[in-house]
């Protein structure tokens, strides 16, 4: 093979693997960015069971004292509004799961579109590094910096 198609060959090689090589980097950069927004969402998904257990605790406290209240009223207690305690901790608790379970749907989603990217971005490196072990092997096959070499040295 002419000396000027094996220098270009390893030029081309050359320019490919290290092409391939800060493509593959950049995307592991950008798939760690998205792994910690992974983890940030997973936090406060975290947070806000934590957050709907410690609420629910408390609507069923006031439950029980506003049913203790009902039950001692129907005995012919003195009671205050304890039905309507009862009925206000139940449109209470229907009103606060709502809009838990749509905080919770929005962070799933989040989650969703995090997980594609960071598999996207995996993608994207592991191509990028396919780029670079292609373009190393032309290299190698060409000659290397040997090739290029052997083409600019001067005639004897």
């Amino acid at each position: 093979m002419p000396p000027v198609v094996m220098a270009a060959a390893a030029v081309v090689g050359a320019g490919a693997a290290v092409k391939g090589t800060i493509d593959a980097n950049k995307a592991r950069k950008a798939q760690s960015k998205v792994q910690q927004q992974q983890i940030a969402e997973q936090r406060r998904q975290q947070q806000l069971q934590a957050q709907m257990q410690r609420r629910q605790s408390i609507r069923s406290a006031q439950l029980q004292r506003a049913q203790a209240m009902s039950f001692g009223q129907a005995a012919g207690g003195a009671g205050g509004s304890g039905m309507a305690g009862g009925l206000s901790s139940f449109g209470s608790q229907f009103g606060a799961g709502s809009g838990y379970a749509t905080q919770q749907s929005g962070i799933n989603q989040n989650l969703s579109g995090l997980s594609a990217q960071y598999a996207r971005l995996g993608n994207q490196a592991a191509q990028g590094q396919a780029l670079a072990q292609i373009g190393g092997t032309v290299f190698q096959a060409s000659g290397g910096f040997g090739a290029v070499k052997d083409y600019f040295k001067p005639s004897e």
